[in-house]
């Protein structure tokens, strides 16, 4: 996969490309009788090295070489890069201190401004010279180490980018004193067009727009970010929802104003193509239809934008693009690594893109080593940890006299984290911050990988020392144990069913007090009936790290087939037995007291009967003068009431009980007045 897609999205800046006057920089030699004249005059036999400077012929033109550099596209085409080589020589005991020598590029193409050094081949700790690349042309000049040598010569590669089309199979390359050489475009295409291949999936891609010939931005802490939606894709809905997390660990990212932006486009490889064509690009902002909508979330680094159609679908003969620029607090540097993760609904799409050296001598550039991280959970009860455990890991490392820390976040599913653009020769430090999970235990953590050294400066952490550009993948594994806690299960209740009015059969045994609790799971009761028995089973499985004590268990356990089992046969109630009837009571009103306005309650007497149990008559007074008394009377076990022959006054119950009301008059009690005296005169 290319890091580098600022050419494989199709256009993602603004402006138009502002044509450029080609100009070469040259130090015209003095003329040789002027040079001897200055000479005699002086008496030097030497001359000091900026007085002998010159534009030298150091390019090789048959080196030059145009090579495709993306593998996503078979040709070269319009915004998409190009690769640049060519070799560079000079006469044995010919080069001085400040000459010069110049690659002039063809029109169709730009280069980003950069500078660096022609660095010694093959070991060699010497630099040759310095190389200044401004947008058409590459100037470097040579300094004291060509001085008074053989073999002296190297080579130079720069990075352009396809601004013009062209017809033509060959493009012409400015060598100063020698004029202009033609060079074929890789595999003798026979000329520049648009990248053919349009966006036929959602998908995200990035570059840095300081790099970008549309943008006229020259500002290297930019980057950019652009989600590709085929209206294909969308054409079933009338509005889509954008996530776009811009996050990159160690570095402070903030939205540049006036971004984000959306756009659509026909699907025309030019219109997808070229910055504004006429009639094929539309833009969109909250009053367009679709409109959009976005916010910002500065601290969590995140765009949220809705694309809303008005309720009518999108257009399937639609692109539809966001763009995004972010920007950095420094210019980001050669070789960091970007990554931008979106959401378009429910389709997730992922990107990465790294800044690469725009030009380099023999080997050039300054080296960033990434680092990946994984977690691996083993032991027994590994497949048991939850699926959202994380575990936090830790790191610092030197760079640029600072102390750079921060925190990964890493899942048991094994998926790598990123550690980023550290510093070349920088040693990291990691260390594992242990989570706290209920009913587990963690072994030592143990970090693994090309150079890890394990265990330093404690048993949590371990260090490793960057070295060169390459990424080096660790993984850092832990052993999972469960923490168990004996425990034993309740004893249920076990009620036998009742005989209900009518029917000759009992109901189902009750099962009680066997609910489930933060360490026991129980399961549902199940009944089985054997005649006039029945056996009620249930089974109890431990949970939340606790594991159930066998050699402890309560009356009615058992352990069967491994399971821990609770059994327990009872007789249920013969329903088919003889029938029984109550007998009315009787019922004495109460009388009234000497003395008392209020009547003594009424007497209840409850003759025996054989197979029925009566309770207590309970005697509650009902309105002016009337006394209630009620009665309730249960048949004995295996026997049973006759609904249709209960005698006057009894009223059958659901549960088989009957029960007898009488409501009769009280008395009335009247305290006798007392006799008047006569009166008597005086």
């Amino acid at each position: 996969m290319l890091t580098f897609e600022r050419q494989l999205k199709g256009w993602g800046g603004e402006g138009e490309v502002m044509p450029q006057k080609t100009h070469n920089l040259r130090r015209r030699r003095l003329p040789a009788l002027l040079l001897a004249f200055f000479l005699s005059l002086v008496g030097l036999a030497t001359v000091s090295p900026q007085a002998r400077a010159a534009e030298v012929d150091a390019i090789i033109p048959e080196s030059i070489k145009i090579i495709r550099d993306s593998d996503e596209q078979p040709d070269v085409y319009l915004w998409g890069m190009v690769r640049i080589e060519a070799d560079w020589a000079i006469p044995d005991n010919s080069g001085k201190a400040g000459d010069t020598f110049t690659l002039g590029l063809p029109e169709e193409f730009k280069a980003t401004r950069a500078t660096f050094d022609l660095v010694g081949r093959d070991g060699d700790p010497l630099t040759y010279g310095t190389c200044a690349l401004s947008s058409n042309e590459l100037i470097c000049t040579l300094n004291e180490n060509v001085e008074n040598k053989t073999d002296v010569g190297g080579s130079v590669w720069v990075e352009a980018q396809v601004v013009k089309t062209t017809d033509q199979s060959k493009l012409k390359f400015d060598l100063g004193n020698r004029g202009k050489v033609e060079v074929p475009l890789p595999n003798n295409q026979p000329g520049i067009g648009y990248g053919k291949r349009m966006p036929t999936d959602i998908q995200k891609s990035g570059w840095f727009p300081g790099e970008d010939a549309r943008t006229r931005e020259e500002d290297p802490s930019l980057v950019a970010w652009q989600i590709a939606i085929p209206g294909s894709k969308i054409a079933d809905r009338s509005k889509v929802e954008i996530t776009d997390t811009f996050k990159v660990e160690g570095m402070d990212l903030n939205v540049v104003p006036g971004y984000p932006k959306v756009f659509s486009s026909t699907l025309d490889p030019q219109c997808w193509n070229e910055s504004k064509p006429d009639g094929c690009r539309k833009d969109y902002d909250e009053n367009t239809t679709p409109s959009f909508t976005y916010q910002i979330d500065e601290t969590a680094d995140v765009v949220t934008a809705t694309l809303d159609n008005k309720e009518e679908n999108f257009s399937a003969d639609r692109i539809y693009a966001m763009i995004l620029w972010v920007k950095a607090p420094q210019p980001i540097a050669e070789g960091t690594k970007l990554v931008n993760k979106a959401m378009v609904d429910s389709t997730e799409v992922n990107a990465e893109t790294t800044k690469r050296a725009a030009g380099g001598g023999t080997g050039a550039g300054r080296a960033l080593g990434h680092l990946k991280v994984r977690k691996v959970v083993t032991g027994d009860n590994a497949n048991s940890l939850p699926g959202d455990t994380t575990f936090p890991v830790t790191y610092s490392y030197e760079a640029g006299g600072s102390t750079k820390t921060g925190e990964l976040s890493l899942t048991a599913d094994g998926d790598f984290v990123d550690l980023p653009n550290i510093p070349n020769g920088s040693v990291v430090t990691l260390t594992e911050k242990t989570p706290e999970v209920a009913g587990f235990t963690f072994g030592d953590p143990v970090f693994s990988g090309e150079g890890v050294n394990d265990g330093v400066p404690d048993g949590n952490s371990a260090q490793i020392k960057i070295e060169g550009s390459k990424t080096i993948d660790l993984t850092l594994t832990n052993t999972v144990s469960k923490v168990t806690a004996a425990v034993t299960p309740v004893i249920p209740t076990v009620t036998p069913g009742v005989c209900k009015p009518g029917s000759t059969t009992p109901t189902p045994p009750t099962v009680t007090g066997a609910d489930d609790t933060d360490q026991i799971d129980y399961s549902e009761p199940k009944i089985t009936v054997d005649g006039s028995e029945a056996t009620v089973t249930l089974t109890a499985t431990p949970k939340g790290g606790a594991t159930i004590d066998t050699a402890k268990l309560p009356e009615g356990w058992s352990v069967v087939n491994g399971v821990v089992t609770f059994s327990k046969t009872i007789t249920q109630p013969d329903c088919s037995a003889k029938t029984v009837s109550p007998v009315s009571p009787k019922v004495t009103p109460g009388v009234c007291k000497p003395g008392s306005t209020t009547p003594t309650d009424p007497t209840v007497e409850i003759p025996k009967t054989e197979g029925v149990t009566y309770g207590e008559p309970k005697i509650e007074r009902a309105g002016k003068n009337k006394v209630k008394v009620t009665l309730t009377a249960k048949p004995a076990h295996g026997q049973a009431f006759s609904i249709d022959k209960l005698p006057a006054g009894w009223t059958p119950n659901q549960d088989g009980s009957a029960t007898y009301v009488q409501v009769l008059d009280d008395p009335a009690c009247k305290v006798p007045s007392k006799p008047r005296l006569p009166k008597t005169g005086s």
